[in-house]
């Protein structure tokens, strides 16, 4: 299940993996970090790489820009993001992502009053989600069933 939360922010919700979910409740809070924010970036990878195809090309600085990036959770939760986000090597930063995602409305620009007509939304990081809910799903589990292995194999 997904959802838009204010800011452009989706919450992506898994179900149906009852028997993994039971065996990574079984594994210290540590580890059980890890195999978590492993299993979620594997997902966001997947939603990484779509993103990347779909997005509009005149630089690269776009697709260069697009990023996994894992984020600070409680523990027994792991939150990683796919977003836009410039590195220290770039020279252009992508901050018009979000004007190509969403659109921009009428405005008026300069001190002469001249209206920019405002532009059309060509949305690349929501479909590239939606687009691949079930290979995200698929990454997800299969990475959970590879390291709960690995982390009971170390026991």
């Amino acid at each position: 299940m997904s959802e838009i939360k204010g800011g452009g922010i989706v919450k992506f919700e898994m179900t149906g993996l009852d028997k993994l979910d039971k065996e990574v409740k079984k594994l210290t809070d540590k580890v059980q970090k890890k195999v978590l924010q492993k299993a979620a970036r594997a997902a966001a990878r997947v939603v990484q790489k779509r993103t990347k195809a779909l997005a509009p090309v005149k630089t690269g600085a776009l697709r260069r820009a697009i990023r996994v990036v894992t984020l600070k959770m409680p523990k027994g939760q792991a939150k990683v993001a796919v977003t836009v986000k410039s590195g220290k090597g770039e020279k252009r930063q992508a901050f018009y992502a979000q004007f190509i995602e969403f659109g921009t409305k009428k405005r008026a620009i300069g001190k002469q009053g001249a209206q920019h007509p405002g532009t059309t939304a060509k949305p690349f990081m929501r479909p590239a989600f939606d687009e691949t809910e079930r290979e995200q799903l698929d990454a997800m589990g299969a990475t959970l069933a590879k390291e709960i292995i690995k982390a009971n194999d170390r026991i």
